[in-house]
């Protein structure tokens, strides 16, 4: 199965990313600095979800994913 959800936890410095497939199964684990995470968003297919705590930072990742073709979902 490929990858649909991927999960962040924003915070100042590094973040945290979990990727799922469409079961809800956990492929992996990983953290991030900010530079690793905007190079990790541009990898992903059109289309991914990344789901996000929204914080003040969430709004500007979010415009980020929309302009990666990214389906951003705020919580």
């Amino acid at each position: 199965m490929t990858t649909i959800t991927i999960g962040v936890d924003l915070a100042k410095n590094v973040f945290s990313v979990c990727s799922a497939n469409a079961a809800g199964r956990v492929l992996d684990r990983k953290d991030l600095r900010r530079e690793a995470f905007a190079a990790y968003l541009v990898q992903l297919p059109p289309g991914t979800r990344v789901a996000m705590e929204a914080c003040s930072g969430a709004h500007y990742w979010g415009r980020r994913c929309v302009e990666l073709g990214l389906q951003p979902h705020l919580m």
